[in-house]
C-alpha cells in the first residue's frame, strides 16, 4: 500500500467541517452565557449586594436607612440615573458597592429603575427581590 496526499477536496472537507465544529461549540458556549440560570444567579448577587451595603450604609449612620423605603415594595432607582422619580433613591449606598452602576436586571426596559425592589417588612426586615427571575424562581434576600 502507498500513502497518498490527500487531494485539495479531502482538505477543504475536512477543514469545512473542522470550522462547523469549532462555530458549534462557540455558539453553545455563547448560548450558556445568556441561560436563564446564569442570570438568575447574577439577580441574587445583585440584591445580596444592595442589601449588604444597605446595612453596612445602616452600621455607619447610627442604624439609618436612606429615606425612601417603606413597607410597600417599590422599585429601585438606577444608582448613576439623573431622575428617581417614583423610585427610591439609594444612591447613598453607592460608596458601599463597587461598580453601583451594573446592579441592574438583566432585562431592565429603561435607564432609572434597576428592576429590582425594596422594602420594609413588618418584622423590620428589609427585603430586596428581583421580580423577573426566570425559571419560576422567586429570588429575595431579607434580614
Amino acid at each position: 500500500m502507498s500513502k497518498h496526499p490527500l487531494t485539495r477536496l479531502e482538505f477543504f472537507f475536512f477543514g469545512g467541517l473542522v470550522v462547523l465544529l469549532l462555530g458549534i461549540a462557540v455558539a453553545g458556549w455563547k448560548a450558556s452565557e445568556d441561560s436563564p440560570l446564569l442570570r438568575n444567579e447574577k439577580r441574587q448577587q445583585d440584591i445580596e449586594r444592595i442589601l449588604d451595603s444597605l446595612y453596612q450604609y445602616a452600621v455607619d449612620h447610627r442604624s439609618l436607612f436612606p429615606q425612601g423605603i417603606t413597607s410597600g415594595a417599590q422599585e429601585i432607582c438606577q444608582f448613576d440615573a439623573l431622575d428617581c422619580t417614583g423610585l427610591v433613591d439609594l444612591s447613598d449606598l453607592a460608596p458601599y458597592i463597587a461598580e453601583a452602576h451594573l446592579l441592574i436586571d438583566p432585562f431592565a426596559l429603561d435607564n432609572r429603575s434597576t428592576e429590582y425592589r425594596i422594602q420594609k417588612m413588618e418584622d423590620g426586615k428589609v427585603r430586596v427581590s428581583a421580580p423577573n427571575a426566570e425559571m419560576g424562581e422567586e429570588i429575595f434576600v431579607e434580614r
